[in-house]
């Protein structure tokens, strides 16, 4: 038995000599030598997460998948293989860059968009200087899984040198994506980054922004629609008419099944008439019955989150549920 974080003999001079026999076909068929590959490649990996050291393994690694260039499995596997090793080899980080830089350039989308993810995801800083083309390029990609990549790649690049996003213009970049791109997946990024980079009260004073995300609000995830009810939430409006068209809008956020996005749709109705009795009153009077339904729910864990909402509006309105105090029994298949 090998220690942990050192080369394991058997398996790795196994491995070495299974994969040197992978590069060349022999009499095997394109399927038998894929499967071959495959196995092999799992092997390494499995041994790799168990803290076994399979750096020596690279160039046979690489060889094997450059000899099926259209396996995606296997282009997974060696991103997967690279992107751990980086950190810690960064010689073979290095060494992997002209390959991926050559994946973010094929046919395929899919090994464009993964080969942008592994780039992004070396974190070397010395590196930097080959991510930012691929990045920028990847931006403006035909393909949305690629855009949706470079924009998170995005958001790594910054975390690593903040200044090099300024210099070369990617939150510019990001921001004309957010208002124009036509898949949801892009947006949603895009705020993403937006909201930790530039902060929600920079985000929420771009009046278009707001309002393109509330329209496009139903095409995004149930995830991407809290971030932007939280989002809205902080918004301030003009005027009471604008406090009625961004109700309005999303009112039938209200109404579909997930709970959480009930509730955030529930903030933004009760934080922006705050200072509208009359129609506060009448948010109260609303929300109360979303607010039943979903305590009727079978799931434990969503009832708990509601009742917890519950609990907090009848501490600022009391009489809200005093005729609706059935709801709050306990049922016989209750955990509590």
């Amino acid at each position: 038995m090998s220690k942990r974080g050192t080369k394991p003999r058997g398996e790795f001079a196994e491995l070495s000599a299974q994969l040197q026999g992978l590069c060349m076909q022999g009499k095997r068929s394109n399927e038998e030598l894929r499967h071959a590959k495959k196995e092999a490649f799992k092997k390494v990996i499995n041994y790799m997460t168990l803290g076994m050291d399979m750096s020596g393994l690279f160039p046979m690694m690489t060889s094997c998948a450059n000899l099926s260039p259209d396996d995606i499995v296997l282009k997974k596997m060696m991103y997967l293989y690279i992107t751990h090793y980086a950190a810690s080899t960064p010689d073979l980080a290095l060494l992997a860059i002209n390959q991926l830089q050559k994946d973010c350039q094929d046919q395929d989308p899919t090994v464009r968009g993964l080969a942008l993810r592994s780039l992004c995801s070396l974190r070397i800083p010395n590196l930097l200087e080959y991510v930012v083309t691929p990045v920028t390029v990847g931006l403006d990609d035909r393909h949305p899984y690629v855009r949706r990549t470079a924009v998170m790649g995005v958001l790594k690049i910054w975390h690593m040198n903040p200044d090099i996003v300024e210099s070369q213009g990617m939150l510019q970049h990001v921001q004309a994506l957010l208002g124009q791109d036509s898949d949801p997946q892009v947006m949603a990024n895009g705020l993403t980054l937006l909201m930790q980079v530039q902060g929600v009260k920079r985000v929420v004073s771009n009046k278009a922004l707001m309002y393109t995300l509330m329209n496009r609000i139903k095409e995004f995830s149930d995830w991407s629609q809290c971030q932007v009810l939280e989002l809205v939430s902080h918004y301030t409006p003009e005027n009471d008419s604008e406090v009625y068209d961004l109700l309005n809008a999303l009112e039938d956020r209200l109404a579909v099944n997930n709970s959480a996005v009930v509730l955030g749709a529930m903030k933004v109705f009760l934080f922006q008439t705050l200072n509208m009795t009359v129609t506060h009153q009448q948010v109260l009077e609303r929300v109360k019955e979303q607010l039943k339904s979903l305590i009727a729910r079978d799931d434990p864990a969503t009832a708990y989150a509601v009742l917890c909402h519950a609990r907090l509006l009848v501490s600022r309105a009391a009489m809200i549920f005093e005729s609706d105090y059935m709801a709050f029994y306990c049922r016989s298949h209750d955990p509590w």
